[in-house]
Formats: C-alpha cells, structure tokens, sequence
C-alpha cells in the first residue's frame, strides 16, 4: 500500500476514534451562573445531579466547583436512601463516581460531611460498597482538612 493511502486510513481511523469519546461540556458561565442561582433548577435526584455534571463540567471549579460539592455532600448526608440510584448512574458512566467523590471536599458544611462520611460508613450497600469506601475516605480527609 502506498505510503499517502496509510496515512489516509490512519487519519480516519483516529478521526473516528475522537469522533466517538464523550464530548467535555464548554463552559458557559452566563448560563451555568443563572442554572445554579435559580431555585426552580436545583437537582432533586442523582439523575438530576448527573445532567447537570454533564452539561456543566466545564465549568467545575471556583463558584460552580462549591455549588457541586455543596450539592454532592448534602445528597450523601440528607438523602442517602437514593445511593442505589447513583451506583446505577456510575456503572452506566464511570467517570461520575470518581467525580462525585471528588466533590466530597472540605468546602462543603462540616455537619453535611460528618453525615455523609457516617452514611457512607455505617450504611453502606452492598452493590456500591466501593463507592462507599472512596467516599467515606475522602469525607475523613476533608475533615482532618477543616
């Protein structure tokens, strides 16, 4: 095969290859700051959590970083009963898990994170249970931070 021929196939064969990884959400701070201050567009479920990590994971540090981690440690420490639901979301999408342990910081209310880290501890699921280990580690982490 000719050597222009190679170099052809090799281009779109990587061009499909990038073509096909999950696309990082673009930062839009005019529309994610009007979401997060918006009462009406507070996520209520770990679906709800998801979305709004896909669409603005772009813009997951400084305000919108704190609105994450705010809104991560007080579903793990007032809502612990949906854990199930969040393991479905991160067996779908692996990278979730990891971003939502990450989100359990000691920015967050030291009372929601003590919670937090308790129900992860003391509650945890069987399906989950690594999940739950992460998240208790880095919930202890960020109060030996406080």
């Amino acid at each position: 095969m000719r050597p222009t021929a190679v170099f052809c196939i090799g281009f779109l064969a990587l061009a499909c290859a990038v073509h096909s990884l999950p696309a990082f959400a673009e930062c839009n701070e005019r529309s994610v700051y009007k979401f997060i201050f918006d009462e009406r567009n507070q996520p209520r479920t770990w679906q709800e959590v998801h979305a709004a990590y896909v669409r603005f994971s772009g813009c997951d540090d400084g305000v919108v970083g704190q609105w994450f981690s705010d809104l991560v440690v007080k579903r793990l420490a007032n809502r612990w009963s949906t854990f199930p639901d969040l393991v479905l979301i991160v067996r779908k999408d692996p990278a979730f898990g990891p971003w939502v342990v990450s989100h359990v910081d000691a920015s967050s209310d030291s009372l929601d994170l003590a919670h937090a880290v308790h129900n992860a501890r003391s509650r945890s699921f069987r399906r989950g249970a690594t999940l739950c280990r992460r998240i208790a580690a880095a919930g202890e982490k960020a109060v030996r931070e406080e």
